[in-house]
């Protein structure tokens, strides 16, 4: 289903680490679709997804970091920016100059000339339970995917390339892997099974071992990439599933930017009071406290729950079952990670290696307390990102002060 233009669009910018992240815009300025959004000195910070007027920027803080909203009072004629322009021959170009060229137009490709990637892995799993995008994209773009896997593996130097799909894939999975006459990558079954979708799992999954550097990439991003090659068009479209409180799922294509509310009225659901909005699907998904906050790039999904299927975590104690460590797919000790968490002892977390938790959410599935375990872990990292800046910070000070002394006044 292709979701109409909303009449108000708001994109968001996250900022970097130091505050950079304020685009070179002011309120009134005109925009059109897929035009570079830059700072100040000129640095690409997101493209528009829509034609209209900015009516607003502000900052909005979240708990996921720090952004720049702009607010853009959308026009009815969607008219795209005149530089979106496709690259004639691309393929023949240098292998180095054209990875250079997509990052630099906004594509992250962990591609990098002193380590390459020892395979190129699609992953057609889904990121999330009930999520249905990477499935219909692989159908219907198969032509694109295809010649997407021969770029990757030009452009990645490697020999090995991956189709990953459930068994009722089988079919167009393997059209993808063959151009004419020659195969270009090879098909591996797997169960469909969370959470062998995320990018750090489905390597250890696949039939293949070995895998040590992998390059995975989903159909929906490949073919955003090679759209943005041929016709110029940057990414400004986003697929979503839209899942009802009766689990009842369609596929939506729609502008980044969006309000999540005027997918719904598109989608025909209404929210009643104490409904639950989750923003991505029901593992991994995150709590939106209003219907107005817009899609961005990582959104794969939009959830009612009914105000009757809604669990509540609690906060009794952790009665030493074991459950959360036999689901841990990386066999972390997530009890002890949160209790950390809880009284404040965020260093002893390192000591349980929280960075390999990949916050899949199966630990607070099966807490016999029903622990918000993952709440606490992800406070845990960023209290330790937090004291790892002040670091830096402090760090620099001291570097100051160094070179201050080296070089008196006259």
């Amino acid at each position: 289903m292709d979701v109409s233009l909303p009449k108000q669009s708001v994109l968001l910018i996250k900022k970097s680490a130091n505050g950079e992240g304020m685009p070179a815009l002011s309120s009134g300025e005109s925009i059109k679709t897929g035009g570079k959004i830059s700072d100040a000195e000129g640095k690409l910070l997101a493209y528009s997804p829509v034609t209209g007027t900015v009516a607003e920027i502000y900052n909005l803080p979240r708990v996921d970091g720090d952004f720049t909203a702009v607010d853009v009072n959308t026009s009815e004629n969607d008219v795209w920016d005149e530089n979106c322009r496709g690259i004639d021959n691309y393929f023949d170009r240098e292998p180095g100059a054209l990875v250079s060229l997509l990052c630099d137009s906004g594509f992250a490709l962990d591609i990098r000339k002193d380590e390459r990637p020892d395979a190129v892995i699609l992953n057609c799993l889904e990121s999330d339970l009930l999520v249905s995008i990477n499935r219909n994209v692989l159908a219907e773009y198969g032509d694109t995917i295809r010649r997407g896997l021969r770029l990757l593996k030009r452009i990645s130097g490697s020999d090995i390339v991956i189709i990953a799909v459930p068994g009722d894939l089988r079919d167009f999975a393997e059209k993808v892997a063959v151009d004419g006459s020659e195969r270009i990558a090879v098909v591996d079954l797997l169960k469909p099974l969370y959470p062998f979708g995320m990018k750090e799992i489905i390597p250890r999954a696949l039939s293949r071992k070995g895998i040590r550097r992998p390059l995975v990439i989903t159909p929906e991003y490949l073919n955003s990439i090679i759209v943005f090659l041929e016709h110029g068009s940057p990414p400004v479209h986003k697929f979503i599933t839209l899942i009802d409180r009766n689990n009842v799922r369609i596929n939506m294509k729609v502008r980044i930017g969006t309000p999540i509310s005027h997918i719904l009225r598109e989608g025909n659901i209404k929210i009643s009071e104490l409904d639950k909005l989750v923003l991505g699907g029901t593992m991994r998904g995150k709590s939106s406290f209003h219907a107005e906050f817009p899609v961005t790039a990582d959104i794969d999904a939009i959830m009612v729950q009914d105000r009757d299927a809604v669990v509540t975590l609690g906060n009794e104690a952790c009665v030493n079952c074991g459950k959360c460590i036999g689901v841990c797919p990386n066999k972390l000790q997530p009890h002890l990670l949160a209790r950390y968490s809880e009284f404040s002892l965020f260093e002893r977390c390192r000591d349980y290696d929280i960075d390999y938790c990949i916050e899949c959410g199966l630990c607070a599935y099966v807490c016999t307390s029903r622990r918000a375990l993952v709440h606490y872990i992800v406070f845990a990292k960023k209290e330790l990102a937090k004291m790892a800046k002040e670091g830096d910070h402090a760090i620099e000070s001291d570097n100051i002060g160094e070179g201050l002394a080296c070089h008196p006044v006259k």
